[in-house]
């Protein structure tokens, strides 16, 4: 067995060693690095043919471009001339462009989009290596020319006129002292050139006066060079930037040309490895059978050439592209061609009936022949076990130990052999009567005698040659090629650290040097399988959803079949998702349930605890609600410790509050670094503190899927073995402190991958190789226990939010995402009035908590981060993108749909508890649990309220409350009622008393002729021609609010184009263009009993149709508010474009705070470093805050803002806001993937702004959820009799105030609520209840999902989050 470990050995050198040379001399000198190898032109690879390459690629991309239809070449035996006829380079840098490395056209897409060359190197190695070398441009009727000898500048002609049509000639001559002996050899030159011209048709080239022309393009190419006759036409197909041709024929195995901008990429790359997968799975589904991938490629010979922008490639010869992307805006390679295939061979399949059976039967015969193969290898193995009692390997002795006769037992012996050779000699001088003899089949672990590899890397420089290498005992003989050259010597293992002489000798050249060797470090990996789930991103919704449940059978099955296999390869699994097992254990058979909760209690499958993959735009009472299947697994009797958090990069503060209590101890986070930062700079264990100081040990794992980038799921060990060991490699270089990692995997490298028990078999080729580093199968969870038991001294805490980079896509369905937090806002409030009426004695509809949990499902399926389909952005209108996002949405509706229903049942309940009197009047319920004053809002049907006739509407002491109408309808009017001292989760009624009397006008105007406007509170300074607030004073601060002279007033409505979605993925930020409004004018100002009104209308290029935006300010008279509302009707736009709204307050010395789920944190610093901070998914509110004041803003619909300036790309770890300034980020499109490309309609948003001398949490906490939670309200009809007022009330209060109501649920089966609680002070508090209505007998500290938690007091830790149940 081997170990492994890595370790460079650099000689010793003086500064005499250290040279610099010049570009002409390091290419004459190193000329293997510029064209591969010399040679003397017997070989096509050789480097004389390189340097015609080089010349002709130019020539050739002049042609792609569109200039030039002809190249003439001409050889002879000292001189190679090119002539194009393309563009000719600019006359002005002839002689850069052939001199200065690092020189050329094609470093960006413009000038040469899909070009060959993109270095600018290969025509300065032709020069460089050549003896003369002369280049001449013809361009618009000038020409400039220079000639050199061996890279050195001869002569240059300067601009002089020309007849000569545009274009460039380059004749040069090899060097004979680096080219010895050389000779050009037409026929190793013409399938270059043949080549050429099968990949453009439109394009002749003569060689020594011989033409070279194709009209058929890649199908000539087959043709040219198939060694047997097609069984079929060859089928050609042919796109914009791709050219495919495909046939079989009834030769053995594969045969494949690939071509990138008419380059010729022998060794292949992404675009041959992409043509293969989606050819055979095209093909596979255009016959709906299960064809074994194998049997569908075997026979086929094909083609294909696509053109790239900036290609990559994996070496200067360019022989294999590395580029992932068709261009720096995608769409992937592997997509654009697996696109083209899937529609064009698919038509062509089907349309060519004959093409098509001729190819099935090709394939059954395939299949046929590899299963006769496979059946006679099955039968083999059958045979030998049968024979296993008499095995062949064992040669048996007469006398065994167990003989009962005899007196020879204890002589009888076994000597057991390595390998059949090596038992050869002893059986022919054993004692058959005693001595048995066993040969072993593969290599026998020596205990006493491990070895481990060290790596040593020498740099060779020259002609490839042999080299002998010394190190220590160990002698090995390798070959040294030119540049760098890694070895690994296998050694015997040291046990502690030992310097080894080491020698190199080639030749008669020697070097010595020592070589430290330290004890092999014993790693174990443990490798997680897991289903990435990502809704339908990869494919339907309706295929996947069903899959995770069809999944967890395949594990089921699997763990099954490996049950006999080493126990470092039996098949793990861990649920990703909760939500597919609770599905599961409602609709499988009991048997199949059974066989589940067996398997988790072996510890071979684990259930994790996260509901889905989520974002923060959730809340915290939806999250606690996310978390029931831990309940449903309980009562199944399977544990479940783990939540497993993958692909997205954040998670909310809430649940390190809500594991902790729950028995869920870990937490496994398989972040995703797309357009995103990630925490850490390896893969790190932490105590993961909450607001209170509870913990939840967590790793930041690497990618979800880094097994699969190992190749866990392939059969390529080689590459996994030297994948993982460099990986090994980087983590020692990186420190990493324990001597176990765990590694996530998919069954294939792919999102909602079916489980697979190929990883199974690939770590059983890894131990059988090696003893360290061990790689075995594993759950989540067990990797967590070992570095809790293990490694507890070095395990770091930290505290802090983990704010996700990735919901700034949610702002690309700014309309859905609006409706999903009104939602929110409105089930607390729902729910609330639910537990009111059953405090107050109401009988419940028996399925209410069952439509409780279906409308907080529905929102966690538009919450979970799966937002659109892969390909949302690059097709934004095709057929995939638009079922995603139609269902995308539904879920986000439905959750309105039935809330609303929902708030109709609750209201339908509790009015029953409420007298009418003989006036018309207004329910009005307070769900919060402090007593606060406020806008009830109803809508009041024209019967109760005529439209024209003045009213007045008052409490129960007959004071008068302002009211204010808004929109009006045929039947009614929406109203906002400002109500006074609503007491704490109690109620209050209005009665509506109607004058027989007109209803005074509204005062307003159409001209707002005094910009400056005053308030109790606030005085405003208006800017009618942008439709801002200027200048905002505090007159209680005797402070200015806003940034003096700010760029983007306060409520300026900002518009961004950039240029590209490109540089965010690449962290950094775009160019951008912003603009204000083209068109802004005040429109109306309205005096109001609760708000007056300044609105402006405008026009953005953003929208469509005139007068498209709406900007409205409502200056409160009643409290110290102001709000701002803005209406776009917003176009379809695909480009990338946001908008902002900006609020630049200004408050001296302040720090930006606000609220995430769970918590409340100041921005930049109590959050996970690394965590996104150039914007935030704000849930209430953020402040603007010193030591004397605050500026408290948020928005019911908006939830994305970023602070101190616009920082979209920053990607800045660490950062903090620049300022106290604010922006609002309601639209943007940015994404290359998964949200939508684009919005359109009418949206209406709106934002609520407060400043204060009181500087706390606790008011900030107060003040928003007074703006976000409504207050329930019911319009009832006047009643036949008169009665008592209905005096105010509290149904019962909770003590102190500094606790917050979260949530308050009706608990099923019990007389008895369930409160979610959150401490905002930031201070101890001890929870206690009062009721002169309610008899309480029992509060119950409990955990997330209602079960009761021993040992956990009524007390609360600053910021702490509790749930308790109060029963009466």
């Amino acid at each position: 067995m081997e170990e492994n470990t890595n370790i460079n050995s650099e000689f010793e050198y003086g500064s005499d060693a250290i040279k610099t040379l010049d570009w002409k001399e390091h290419i004459r000198r190193r000329p293997g690095m510029y064209i591969g190898k010399l040679g003397d032109g017997s070989h096509a690879d050789d480097g004389i043919y390189v340097l015609l390459k080089e010349v002709l690629d130019n020539a050739l991309d002049e042609h792609m471009m569109g200039f030039g239809k002809q190249i003439v070449v001409e050889i002879s035996s000292e001189v190679v001339s090119v002539r194009d006829y393309g563009r000719g380079i600019p006359l002005d840098k002839v002689k850069d462009v052939s001199s200065k490395m690092n020189t050329g056209g094609k470093y960006d897409s413009k000038a040469f989009k899909k070009s060959v060359g993109l270095n600018g190197v290969g025509i300065k190695a032709v020069n460089a290596l050549s003896s003369s070398f002369f280049i001449q441009s013809y361009r618009d009727g000038m020409s400039n020319s220079v000639s050199y000898a061996c890279g050195e500048v001869v002569s240059e002609s300067g601009l002089t006129p020309t007849d000569e049509p545009n274009g460039t000639l380059v004749q040069f001559s090899p060097d004979g002292t680096i080219f010895k002996n050389y000779a050009y050899r037409e026929e190793l030159i013409e399938p270059l050139l043949k080549n050429y011209v099968f990949l453009n048709t439109g394009l002749t080239i003569l060689l020594n006066g011989r033409k070279f022309h194709s009209r058929n393009g890649l199908v000539d190419l087959l043709n040219e060079y198939m060694t047997t006759e097609p069984l079929y036409p060859i089928i050609h197909l042919s796109g914009a930037d791709i050219e495919v041709v495909i046939t079989h024929s009834n030769q053995y195995g594969e045969e494949y040309y690939s071509f990138v901008n008419g380059q010729h990429t022998t060794q292949g790359g992404t675009h041959l490895t992409a043509f293969r997968e989606a050819a055979t799975r095209t093909i596979k589904e255009f016959y709906a059978k299960n064809f074994e991938y194998t049997d569908i490629r075997n026979g086929m010979v094909a083609a294909i050439s696509i053109k790239v922008e900036e290609p990559v490639f994996e070496s200067q010869t360019k022989t294999k592209l590395g580029s992932k992307d068709v261009g720096p805006d995608g769409p992937t390679i592997a997509k654009f061609i697996g696109d083209f295939l899937k529609k064009e061979l698919d038509n062509y399949l089907h349309k060519n009936g004959e093409v098509a059976d001729v190819m099935l039967k090709k394939i059954l015969a395939s299949e046929k022949e590899r299963k006769a193969i496979a059946g006679v290898t099955k039968l083999a193995r059958e045979r030998a076990k049968k024979a296993n009692l008499n095995n062949r390997k064992l040669r048996d002795c007469r006398i065994h130990y167990n003989d009962t006769k005899g007196d020879r037992q204890d002589e009888s012996c076994i000597f057991i052999t390595e390998g059949d050779s090596a038992s050869g000699s002893i059986t022919k001088i054993r004692n058959v009567e005693t001595q048995a003899v066993f040969s072993l089949r593969g290599k026998p672990l020596n205990t006493y005698g491990l070895t481990q590899k060290v790596e040593i890397s020498v740099k060779h420089e020259g002609e490839p040659s042999t080299v002998t290498i010394h190190l220590g005992e160990q002698s090995h003989k390798e070959k040294l090629v030119s540049g760098d050259n890694v070895f690994r010597i296998e050694i015997p293992e040291v046990s502690t650290t030992r310097q080894l002489p080491l020698t190199l000798t080639s030749g008669k050249e020697k070097e010595e040097s020592t070589v430290t060797v330290k004890p092999v470090r014993h790693w174990q990996m443990n490798m997680v399988q897991h289903t990435h789930t990502d809704i339908g991103y990869t494919r339907s919704q309706m295929e996947i959803l069903a899959e995770q449940l069809r999944y967890i059978d395949y594990a089921l099955d699997y763990c099954d079949a490996t049950d006999n296999y080493p126990d470092f390869a039996k098949f793990r699994w861990t649920c990703e998702i909760a939500w597919a097992v609770s599905e599961y254990l409602k609709c499988r058979p009991a048997e199949q349930i059974a066989r589940l909760k067996q398997r988790v209690k072996e510890g071979r499958i684990e259930l994790a605890t996260m509901f889905l993959n989520f974002d923060e735009l959730p809340d915290e009472q939806t999250l606690a609600a996310s978390l029931y299947p831990i309940k449903q697994f309980r009562e199944n009797g399977m544990r479940a410790e783990v939540a497993m958090q993958d692909d997205v990069n954040g998670i909310g503060w809430c649940f390190s509050e809500y594991f902790a209590d729950a028995g869920v101890k870990y937490v496994n986070m398989g972040t995703h670094g797309h357009r995103a930062l990630i925490c850490f700079d390896k893969p790190t264990v932490f105590w993961w503190e909450s607001p209170s100081g509870k913990k939840v040990l967590t790793y930041r794992a690497e990618h979800y899927h880094y097994g699969n980038f190992f190749g866990i799921h392939t059969d390529n060990f080689d590459q996994f073995e030297e994948r993982v060991l460099t990986y090994l490699g980087e983590m020692e270089a990186k420190n990493y402190p324990y001597d176990i990692l765990a590694v996530q995997h998919s069954g294939y490298l792919t999102d909602n991958a079916p489980p697979s028990t190929k990883s199974c078999e690939m770590l059983q080729k890894w131990n059988e190789k090696y003893e360290w580093p061990k790689l075995r199968t594993a759950v989540a969870s067990e990797f967590f226990k070992t570095v809790e038991s293990q490694y507890a001294d070095h395990i770091q805490t930290i505290r802090g939010a983990w704010p996700d980079w990735w919901t700034d896509g949610f702002a690309s369905g700014a309309r859905e995402a609006a409706i999903s937090r009104v939602t929110h806002s409105d089930i607390i409030a729902n729910q609330a009035g639910l537990s009111f009426a059953k405090m107050l004695g109401a009988q419940l509809p028996k399925d209410i908590n069952d439509r409780i949990q279906d409308i907080n499902k529905a929102l966690l399926f538009y919450d979970e981060h799966t937002f659109g389909h892969s390909e949302s952005v690059r097709n934004a209108y095709g057929l995939e993108t638009w079922e995603q996002r139609s269902l995308k949405q539904s879920y986000a509706w439905e959750a309105y749909r039935h809330s609303g229903l929902l708030g109709e049942a609750t209201m339908g309940i509790l009015q029953s508890f409420v007298p009418k009197s003989d006036v018309p009047s207004i329910a009005v319920f307070n769900t919060l649990n402090w007593s606060y004053s406020g806008i009830a809002k109803a809508y009041v049907d024209h019967q109760i309220l005529p439209k024209d006739k003045a009213f007045e509407i008052v409490d129960a002491a007959g004071n008068v409350i302002p009211a204010q109408a808004g929109e009006s309808r045929s039947d009614g009017t929406y109203w906002s009622f400002y109500v006074k001292d609503v007491p704490a989760l109690g109620y209050a009624q209005y009665y509506i008393k109607v004058k027989d009397a007109p209803r005074p006008e509204i005062q307003g105007a159409t001209e707002l002729k005094e910009t400056h406007v005053e308030n109790p509170w606030y005085a405003i300074d208006f800017n009618t021609r942008k439709g801002t607030i200027r200048k905002l004073y505090d007159k209680d601060l005797n402070k200015q609010l806003v940034t003096p002279d700010a760029e983007w007033e306060m409520g300026e409505f900002i518009y961004e184009i950039i240029d590209s979605r490109h540089p965010m993925e690449q962290y950094r930020a775009p160019q951008f263009l912003r603009r204000r409004p083209e068109k802004m004018r005040f429109e109306k100002y309205e005096k109001g009993d609760v708000w007056d009104t300044y609105r402006f209308r405008g026009e953005t290029v953003a929208g469509r149709e005139p007068n498209n935006l709406m900007v409205e300010f409502r200056v409160f008279n009643v409290t110290k508010k102001i709000e701002v509302v803005y209406r776009l009707r917003k176009k379809a736009v695909t480009d990338p474009e946001a908008v902002y709204i900006a609020f630049p307050f200004e408050v001296e010395s302040g720090k930006i705070h606000l609220d995430v789920p769970g918590g409340s944190i100041e921005a930049g610093v109590d959050q996970i470093p690394g965590s996104s901070n150039d914007w935030y998914t704000v849930q209430n509110f953020a402040t603007a805050r010193n030591g004397e004041s605050q500026v408290v803003m948020g928005s019911q619909e908006i939830p994305l803002m970023q602070f101190g300036a616009i920082n979209t790309g920053r990607y800045k770890a660490g950062a903090v806001p620049q300022s106290t300034n604010m922006y609002s980020w309601p639209m943007n499109n940015y994404w290359v993937t998964n949200f939508n490309a684009d919005q359109m309609g009418e949206m209406q948003w709106s934002y609520f702004i407060n400043s204060s001398k009181d500087n706390t949490i606790e008011y900030a906490t107060k003040f928003a959820w007074e703006n976000r939670i409504p207050f329930l309200t019911r319009v009832l009809p006047a009643g036949d009799k008169k009665v008592e007022p209905l005096q105010s009330a509290s149904i019962f209060k909770i003590v102190p105030e500094n606790l917050l109501l979260v949530n308050m649920r009706p608990v099923e089966g019990e007389n008895a609520v369930m409160l979610q609680l959150r401490e905002i002070g930031g201070k101890p508090a001890t929870f206690s209840v009062t009721s002169d209505k309610i008899n309480f007998v029992k509060t119950t500290v409990c955990d997330v999902v209602g079960d009761p938690v021993s040992g956990n007091p009524l007390s609360f830790a600053p910021w702490e989050n509790k749930f308790i149940k109060l029963s009466w």
